[in-house]
């Protein structure tokens, strides 16, 4: 077995897409998650990068207009902080990123291998300056990985509080389901859900083989 950090060298491509379709040809949903862990066991994982992305970074500090604070009480430091989700997180990158601007993360995966990876990368970024505290008065909020599919309920009864979110990030997730299995990654998806969902499409070797698909 590799390490479920894979080679984050890979890039998406048509041989990549051709094998993430057989892999899945004609498996009830049931049996996704077992396919997607024995995926990030083999190294096969072309959508990781190795890193968050910085269109998140970006746009976490120039669309204040859009986050407001990492609070919930926007007008003042402290208290109750706001939850972000990112659905199938992976090795995690992005969820230590809305931890470092403040927000309680949390990182839904179904594959136990990916969530082992994340743990291990949460240990290795104290040390890394891409995940450094962004606001010394607001803090680092916590970070929580969950075992779960994002289709059903089951895992906002692990979330603290209402079981609730305030944000929720799709990087490439959206894309690949869609392409794959036709889901439609969006806030209807979960209707107790009261939240801003971002979306950034990307990166682009996986946009060029990949539907195009509107925000």
């Amino acid at each position: 077995m590799t390490s479920p950090n894979p080679n984050v060298c890979q890039t998406f491509n048509p041989s990549s897409l051709a094998t993430l379709q057989s892999h899945f040809a004609d498996l009830e949903s049931s049996k996704h998650g077992e396919k997607w862990d024995q995926l990030w066991a083999d190294g096969f994982a072309p959508w990781d990068r190795g890193r968050p992305n910085p269109a998140l970074d970006d746009v976490l500090a120039e669309r204040r207009d859009l986050f407001g604070s990492c609070f919930v009480n926007e007008s003042k430091i402290g208290g109750m902080r706001k939850k972000a989700l990112v659905p199938g997180c992976g090795i995690g990158y992005d969820v230590l990123l809305l931890s470092a601007w403040g927000y309680d993360a949390y990182g839904l995966e179904l594959s136990e291998t990916a969530l082992k990876g994340a743990r291990a990368m949460e240990e290795k970024s104290r040390k890394l300056n891409e995940y450094r505290v962004r606001d010394a008065a607001a803090g680092k909020g916590k970070v929580v990985y969950l075992t779960g599919d994002f289709f059903k309920n089951d895992f906002l009864g692990l979330v603290e509080g209402e079981g609730t979110f305030d944000v929720i990030y799709d990087y490439t997730v959206r894309l690949i389901l869609d392409s794959l299995f036709n889901h439609k990654l969006t806030c209807n998806s979960f209707s107790v859900l009261s939240l801003l969902l971002l979306d950034l499409l990307g990166p682009f070797d996986i946009l060029n083989f990949l539907p195009r698909l509107a925000v």
